[in-house]
């Protein structure tokens, strides 16, 4: 079968996605999975520990700095060991986020379509409304005005999207603090993503009508 790959923690301080797919996984009837689960719990351990967006060795952003670079900063070392993992087996990632620590936030999704044109906007589309987000947030890579500044085509969805590869990004409510709610939400969707992959019988929900913006 498929392999999922879900990116539990990309910034430091961005936590419900990390316990979602923790749970995730350890609620997987393992006797009917068609196929296999990865779970980055954390990408960033750097940022994790101490609970901030960015690494403090170099105040990179790992989520800019996809595909990585084998001899660069701490950031990029560690992107490049996770892509040369991700792309090696995955099928489809999803990668998990949340806003900010000081805001309140229902969740979204946020996805791009690859320059490649390998994967179609709307099996994106399918998959990501498996988590039943308030939007799609549809985020050109080119610059444009008003759009969050950096390299958006070094995030690790937009890389794996370019080989091909189904991913996205879902922004799991606000960070800094666990949210059940939110927690329960992820679990159901990356369920019903499995279930679109046809890892999982009985996990596929009704894809429901997505406010694209």
């Amino acid at each position: 079968g498929k392999c999922l790959w879900i990116n539990g923690q990309v910034h430091g301080d961005e936590l419900n996605g990390v316990f979602a797919a923790l749970e995730f996984v350890r609620s997987l009837p393992l006797a009917k999975l068609a196929g296999s689960v990865v779970v980055t719990a954390s990408a960033n351990p750097w940022a994790l520990d101490i609970r901030r967006k960015r690494a403090t060795q170099d105040d990179l952003d790992l989520d800019q700095s996809f595909p990585g670079h084998a001899d660069g900063l701490t950031t990029e070392r560690t992107a490049a060991k996770l892509f040369e993992a991700v792309s090696g087996c995955a099928d489809a990632l999803i990668s998990m986020h949340t806003m900010g620590t000081p805001f309140d936030c229902s969740p979204f999704a946020v996805y791009k379509v690859a320059s490649t044109g390998g994967v179609d906007e709307m099996t994106l589309l399918r998959m990501l409304a498996q988590f039943e987000p308030g939007y799609a947030c549809y985020m050109p890579v080119h610059s444009r005005p008003g759009e969050l500044p950096g390299h958006l085509a070094g995030s690790i969805d937009y890389q794996l999207l370019e080989a091909g590869k189904p991913s996205f990004m879902i922004e799991l409510g606000a960070g800094g603090r666990r949210d059940e709610q939110h927690v329960k939400q992820g679990i159901a969707g990356m369920a019903g993503v499995a279930g679109l992959l046809g890892m999982l019988d009985g996990a596929k929900q009704a894809v429901k009508s997505v406010r694209r913006v």
